[in-house]
Order: C-alpha cells, then structure tokens, then sequence
C-alpha cells in the first residue's frame, strides 16, 4: 500500500496517513487508470479487496483492517 498510496499522492495531489505500520505493508494486486478513475472510486475497489476504511479530510487517512 506504500507504493500505491505514494503513486496516488502525485497524481491526485493528496497525502495519506496511515494508522499503523500495517497498514503501510498491506499488498494489492490490480491495476487501475488514473486519468478514468477517481480517488475516491480508486480507494473504494481497494478498501472492499483489502477490508480497510479511509477518510477524506484534508488528508486520506487509512484506517484499521476491517474484520
């Protein structure tokens, strides 16, 4: 998720915060194109697959695994 997070960063002009390491390690398998997708569309595909939560405020929080 660190490297995807970072890649959404630049193009979305956004920071995330992550709440724990962990979260940081999660792995994705998939692909997306930018310029089609949103980052709100982009991070519901990803949450639903890795079963975590995320905010927009001024930054996009992720937060703990879902159960």
């Amino acid at each position: 998720m660190s490297i995807i997070s970072k890649e959404l960063e630049r193009q979305f002009d956004v920071t995330f915060a992550f709440e724990s390491e962990q979260l940081k390690n999660l792995i994705f398998h998939g692909s997306f194109i930018i310029e089609t997708n949103n980052l709100e569309k982009i991070l519901d595909i990803m949450s639903e697959t890795n079963k975590f939560s995320y905010s927009i405020e001024n930054k996009v929080y992720i937060h703990s695994l879902k159960k």
